[in-house]
């Protein structure tokens, strides 16, 4: 569900990307300057071989670009991820995500269609406290929320289900008294 960048401004709590996502932006943007600058050079030495066209003198401008583009990227990839925030307010569960103006915007889940909120467990989640947290959809997979790298996610994911108790929309039933 898409709603406007100027609704929903007071967040009750709020959770940010933390540190181990910008660190897998910067691997990930490293790993593939690399590959592009195998493959710029791949691609000059075979224009060169099946042209007339001598295109050595141009290699060194070529890496120049191909690490400008790097960068850029790099650049853009941390501030997007410097934009991701999750929260909730008195009408559901949101995140917010963007960087240019055109691309900023809010999504979310209603507190009457979430079925859940859950966060992935492990070694590295739990020793760097960040998290996978989806919140699930009753009704449809399409309109769920799943955000990598929260910084406390299981703490965001204890208070949203805590809060989607306190209102009445929690319908798992209690296994042990059998209530509903």
């Amino acid at each position: 569900m898409e709603v406007d960048t100027k609704e929903n401004t007071n967040p009750k709590e709020k959770w940010k990307v933390s540190w181990v996502g910008y660190i897998r932006t910067i691997f990930s943007t490293l790993i593939r300057a690399v590959i592009y600058l195998v493959i710029s050079s791949i691609v000059l030495n075979i224009l060169t071989a099946i042209s007339s066209l001598n295109l050595a003198p141009y290699q060194q401008e070529l890496k120049i670009i191909a690490i400008a583009f790097v960068v850029f990227s790099l650049l853009l990839n941390l501030l997007y991820a410097r934009s991701i925030s999750l929260y909730y307010d008195d009408v559901g569960v949101w995140y917010f995500s963007g960087i240019f103006p055109w691309s900023k915007g809010v999504s979310g889940v209603k507190w009457a269609n979430i079925d859940e909120a859950t966060y992935k467990t492990g070694f590295l989640s739990w020793a760097f406290k960040s998290y996978e947290v989806t919140i699930r959809h009753k009704y449809t997979k399409s309109n769920e929320i799943v955000l990598p790298y929260i910084f406390k996610g299981n703490d965001a994911v204890m208070s949203i289900n805590s809060v989607l108790e306190s209102r009445g929309y929690n319908n798992i039933p209690n296994s042990i008294t059998g209530d509903g």
